[in-house]
């Protein structure tokens, strides 16, 4: 199998050791493979709505001889999952993030230990989903990937609440000084500071309660 990208490095770096993960937009598999290659996990679902994503992994774990340990599914998110399967770890990278909240509210997670999720938009409403569904954020990191910035967050079982600046920008990235979210911040702010002058009252407001959301987390770096 090809070497992981960074960001689908971080994405596997991130789950727990554990008996049966589940990725969940598999597309060409990689992420399954290379936990059942490294003994991460026994066994693994990869599970995609495209059956053309699904025949590129199937092709993939067949060459890696993992036809024994990886299940691979076409259907629509986690309603692929079988309670036989007991699946510990749900995996989900590189969609959006209301998009990620439904496919997880579309199914039975009460036996979920972890989550691992990377949504591409709408990171503070997956924050939120996370605490409404019982886990709590035991970790997040960004990262800065062919000009794209991406944040990965992995969560347990638990509680935990947020205030407003740690559900939009993440306390964990707050706490620990993250120099990506700095980069990523000092961005954004002179990026609307720049469409300012042309935007229309409404679109003003909206630049302006992101402005300060973002310049008080500059103050936690």
């Amino acid at each position: 199998m090809q070497k992981l990208s960074a960001r689908l490095e971080c994405i596997a770096g991130a789950v727990k050791p554990c008996t049966s993960a589940a990725d969940i937009g598999t597309d060409h598999g990689y992420i399954p493979i290379y936990l059942c290659m490294n003994d991460i996990v026994g066994f693994a679902v990869a599970g995609d709505v495209s059956r053309g994503s699904a025949q590129k992994a199937l092709d993939n774990v067949r060459a890696c001889g993992l036809s024994d340990r990886i299940s691979v599914r076409v259907g629509d998110g986690i309603k692929i999952l079988r309670p036989e399967d007991k699946t510990e770890c749900i995996i989900i990278a590189g969609m959006g993030g209301m998009l990620m909240c439904d496919i997880l509210s579309g199914g039975d997670i009460s036996g979920v230990k972890q989550l691992v999720l990377q949504p591409q938009k709408d990171i503070p409403a997956v924050r939120r989903y996370i605490h409404g569904a019982g886990f709590k954020i035991e970790n997040e990191i960004m990262i800065y990937e062919d000009n794209k910035y991406y944040n990965i967050i992995s969560a347990v079982r638990g509680s935990e609440e947020y205030t407003p600046l740690e559900y939009a920008l993440g306390r964990i990235l707050l706490n620990n000084g993250d120099a990506v979210l700095k980069t990523w911040l000092e961005k954004e702010i002179k990026r609307s500071e720049k469409l300012m002058p042309s935007v229309n009252e409404k679109r003003r407001e909206e630049l302006e309660n992101m402005l300060a959301v973002y310049r008080e987390g500059m103050k936690c770096l």
